[in-house]
Formats: C-alpha cells, structure tokens, sequence
C-alpha cells in the first residue's frame, strides 16, 4: 500500500514496517514485528493497518514516526 503526505513524502508500507521517500528513503520499523497491510496519510497523521491491529504515527519534524496503537476495545462504526 502506498500513500502521499502533504510534504509530498511517499509512504509505504511493507512486511516489515513503513518506508518514506522524499530525495531519501527512511525505514521505520514494525512494532512487534507484525506485517503492515495499509496504510494512509491523513492531516498529519499516518495511519497503518495490521492484522486485527489499527496504529497511528504522528509525523514530527518530518523525520520522525511514533507510533501509538489504538485500544483494542474501540469499535468502528
């Protein structure tokens, strides 16, 4: 899955974690080491989906990703 921020950065994701290319690629890797299926940019926030696992990174500085996983007990409608 790919998606573009508004810095113009690609971001990607792939077995192992999140890529970003903007003149350089950075690799962030996967907490836990589970596969990303998804993800996408969205004001600011980089969303990624897992098997059974939703995340979001906030986009720092343009350099960094943190990741904060969603509880398991929230229901999307």
């Amino acid at each position: 899955m790919i998606t573009q921020s508004d810095d113009s950065s690609i971001v990607v994701a792939n077995s192992s974690g999140i890529l970003t290319y903007n003149g350089s690629w950075k690799f962030y890797e996967s907490p836990n080491s589970t596969i990303i299926r998804s993800v996408k940019y969205i004001d600011g926030k980089i969303y990624s989906g897992k098997t059974q696992i939703l995340d979001f990174g906030l986009k720092i500085l343009k350099v960094n990703i943190h990741i904060h996983q969603f509880p398991e007990n929230l229901i999307f409608n």
